[in-house]
């Protein structure tokens, strides 16, 4: 019988997505303080087991770890655009085949902005390039263009680049 209804449940939370959506949006509007009490005592009677919940997640979502640090990073630096979401990173990471945009290095990839947030870039998937550590690090603050063009129009990355 539980089962039943649970399955009947799913069914019609599935079917009627955005009513769901709707009523659980204005149930959170107008209960909003009691939730957040709710959830800070949670917290607070279950620290580890919400850090160690947290970080079990993370080891198994880098790319929306890191996603989620680059759009933190954006609205530090009062960066304008549209963000970029976890789905739109893991298809920037396919396109280049996890590959770094500048010196073909495969590896751990971090989000370089081609146009620097500092100078005005847009935190959007536009302006979104894989690279790798040395390379982002290298490159900081600096344009792609004035970069590149301080090394003969190659990366500072002394790796031996590798194939495809």
């Amino acid at each position: 019988m539980a089962h039943a209804r649970a399955e009947y449940q799913r069914e019609y939370r599935r079917l009627n997505r955005e009513e769901v959506v709707a009523n659980q949006r204005l149930y959170y509007e107008t209960n909003k303080e009691r939730i957040l009490a709710w959830g800070r005592e949670y917290y607070g009677k279950n620290r580890e087991k919400c850090i160690a919940s947290s970080r079990a997640w993370l080891s198994k979502h880098p790319e929306a770890k890191r996603a989620h640090e680059q759009a933190r990073r954006a609205v530090k630096r009062f960066a304008h655009g549209a963000g970029v979401s976890p789905e739109e990173w893991s298809a920037i990471l396919n396109e280049y085949d996890h590959h770094c945009a500048y010196c073909n290095n495969a590896g751990p990839m971090t989000m370089d902005h081609i146009v620097p947030l500092s100078g005005g870039g847009a935190h959007e998937a536009m302006n979104i390039a894989p690279a790798c550590e040395r390379c982002n690090k290298s490159k900081g603050d600096t344009p792609l263009f004035v970069w590149l063009s301080r090394n003969g129009g190659r990366p500072y990355c002394t790796d031996v680049p590798k194939e495809r």
